[in-house]
């Protein structure tokens, strides 16, 4: 992680706001040491996934509804600290079925889940995940794949460019 934000410093990138990661161990620490006013968001959308993966099926419904309720995007009054409260609360009901909530959502971990909501609201949807660049490195991939050699190393970013504008 170090190599790609040595990298962004070297193509000119002075200060990043957010940096959006699935939570793989020390990306954020990473980031914050070479980027070092960043905020780190944990994708919600991964985290989602995480608890769905720990809960019998008969509730992951009721589950996933009470966990949306946390952070609220359509509301623009929704602030960082109501949105740890109402986690909070989250865990403490759902702990007493489900131990391993207690350990899926610590301070530092909530505080990173809601990163995204210190941004102007309007924007908010944008940034609370990172399927947004998985869906265009799917595309990419889908688009260069057509092919299976390229003539030049530029013909190949020609390509890979198209989704982008699509």
């Amino acid at each position: 992680m170090g190599t790609i934000c040595d990298d962004l410093k070297k193509r000119g990138i002075k200060r990043v706001l957010l940096w959006v990661t699935d939570g793989v161990a020390g990306v954020g620490e990473e980031v914050q040491k070479r980027f070092s006013y960043t905020k780190i968001q944990l994708c919600i959308i991964h985290k989602i996934r995480n608890i769905l993966e720990k809960v019998r099926k008969e509730d992951k419904a009721i589950i996933l509804a009470d966990f949306k309720q946390t952070f609220k995007l359509d509301n623009p009054n929704h602030t960082k600290e109501e949105a740890i409260k109402e986690t909070e609360t989250f865990v403490e009901k759902w702990s007493k079925k489900y131990p391993s909530m207690n350990r899926m959502f610590d301070k530092e971990i909530s505080e990173k889940l809601f990163a995204f909501l210190e941004f102007p609201w309007q924007i908010r949807r944008m940034l609370y995940t990172t399927n947004w660049i998985e869906n265009l490195n799917d595309s990419i991939k889908r688009t260069t794949k057509i092919r299976r050699s390229f003539p030049t190393e530029d013909s190949a970013l020609n390509l890979a460019h198209l989704p982008l504008f699509a």
